[in-house]
């Protein structure tokens, strides 16, 4: 198999879906899967919704977020915010539109993370 067939095969297969965002909550920094992370995703649309974070409340170390549901000809834009409680109450950080990962520590969320909301609309 030449390189650049399976760089593209593995850009695919790391690429968020056709969902209109996706989240990665990671247990690490960096993004670093080792750790342990969970993954969910949503269809967009318009409107918002609270999510809990689930086995990972308070371990919450990074976060990788797509915002939208193609980087090519996006159709919805969501945001995302996190919060230090269950039902999105205490905001800790956000809302942040833009594809990123990042450490929670930046926002003084490390390990504070319980709940998120996501908020979409169409673009």
């Amino acid at each position: 198999m030449k390189f650049s067939t399976f760089a593209a095969a593995a850009a695919l297969a790391l690429a968020p879906t056709t969902s209109a965002w996706r989240i990665y909550l990671y247990n690490w920094k960096d993004g670093n899967a080792d750790g342990g992370y969970i993954t969910n995703s949503g269809p967009g649309g318009t409107g918002e919704r609270c999510h809990g974070t689930g086995d990972m409340n308070n371990k919450i170390s990074s976060i990788r977020w797509y915002s939208k549901n193609s980087e090519t000809n996006p159709t919805s834009q969501c945001d995302v915010t996190f919060y230090n409680s269950l039902g999105c109450q205490d905001r800790l950080a956000g809302p942040y539109t833009l594809n990123f990962l990042a450490d929670a520590s930046v926002w003084d969320a490390d390990n504070k993370i319980t709940s998120y909301k996501t908020r979409c609309w169409a673009i």
